[in-house]
């Protein structure tokens, strides 16, 4: 009996020990899948899923912008224009523009000097330059090359070009001083204005009849569209009476000649005396047959001598006579021919070599 309960025991420590071993392999972890990691015991589930690397995002191409996208003129005929263009890379990378070409009647290409690189964002610029030399429209093209992957373009170019109209006109057709009671002088202003739509140089403004005078305004003078420009005229009376006279301007706008009458009355005193009459003309030289003798009022600045002018017309252009300064107000004139008709002006010089504007001019004909 107590050997087979011995023996008994030993089989059910072993059956125990059995039911051990047994066990073990239900706590031993294992991969499933990849990705997965789980326990082998009952119940086990799936515990995470790792998240694949998104793709890279490839570079972003070069854009080709030209700003504005089209040109169009408003010219006149022999006035040169131009417009600014502005080519930029609105994409990514890198783009180069490597030749600029303006094509029509009087277009051309400035301020580009290629090829030029334009990296992301980069821009430049040039110009588009018009020479109009007969009215009409304008026609043209410019055409922008650019390297591979971006193509080139061109934009269209027009317009309309006219015929220059040169035209000059003052403010006023009179100017009327009134009546001076006092006052050694008296100053007004008449505006010169550019009305046509080409520049126009004015050549001469000079003022004929005594008393008055012009400054403020040095020839030649050149007036672009619409610009204007002031002429001081001064009136400045010598003696009790009333004065005329006109103020003219020479230019090359189509009315070549512009005259403001001029007019005004000195009452300072009733006992002034009048204007001291001129010098007389120095004699003519031996054996000329014909000559003209000029005398003027002296200026009353400080100068060192006088020039004398001399034109076949009112406006001129006028050339003047005499080699050295003359020193008196006054001048002979023997290279003049019998019939003929001449207008002469005078100005003054100061220590410093300034020369003042024209004088009234005078007329002498010849018989």
């Amino acid at each position: 009996m107590i050997r087979h309960n011995l023996d008994r025991r030993r089989k059910n420590a072993k059956f125990e020990a059995l039911r051990s071993r047994r066990l073990l392999p239900w706590i031993v972890s294992v991969v499933l899948a990849p990705g997965l990691i789980g326990c082998a015991g009952l119940g086990a589930q799936p515990q995470s899923q790792a998240q694949s690397p998104a793709p890279k995002t490839a570079n972003a191409a070069p854009k080709l912008e030209v700003t504005p996208s089209s040109v169009s003129f408003s010219a006149t005929v022999g006035v040169a224009t131009s417009q600014t263009l502005k080519i930029s890379n609105s994409g990514g990378g890198s783009l180069t523009v490597s030749q600029v070409i303006a094509r029509g009647t009087g277009l051309s290409v400035s301020g580009f000097s290629g090829p030029k690189i334009l990296t992301a964002g980069a821009s430049t610029s040039f110009n588009l330059e018009l020479n109009p030399t007969a009215a009409g429209t304008v026609d043209g093209q410019v055409s922008i090359a650019t390297s591979s992957p971006v193509s080139g373009t061109s934009l269209t170019v027009s317009g309309q070009i006219v015929n220059a109209k040169l035209a000059l006109s003052a403010g006023t057709t009179a100017v009327n001083f009134g009546t001076l009671t006092g006052s050694k002088s008296a100053t007004q202003i008449v505006e010169l204005q550019n009305t046509g739509n080409a520049e126009v140089t004015v050549s001469q403004i000079f003022v004929r009849g005594t008393g008055f005078s012009v400054a403020g305004a040095s020839v030649p003078l050149k007036l672009a569209p619409s610009q204007s420009a002031s002429v001081d005229v001064v009136f400045a009376p010598g003696g009790v009476g009333s004065y005329s006279g006109t103020l003219m301007v020479s230019s090359n706008a189509s009315d070549s000649s512009i005259s403001v009458a001029l007019s005004g009355k000195d009452q300072s005193s009733s006992t002034s005396n009048p204007p001291p009459s001129p010098a007389p003309a120095p004699p003519p030289p031996t054996g000329a047959a014909h000559w003209v003798g000029l005398t003027w009022d002296p200026s009353t600045s400080s100068v060192f001598g006088y020039n004398v002018y001399r034109a076949s017309t009112s406006h001129g252009p006028f050339t003047r006579l005499n080699g050295s300064l003359v020193t008196e107000p006054s001048y002979t004139d023997a290279a003049v021919i019998a019939g003929d008709t001449y207008f002469y002006v005078t100005t003054a010089v100061n220590g410093a070599g300034e020369e003042s504007t024209y004088s009234n001019a005078a007329e002498a004909v010849v018989p």
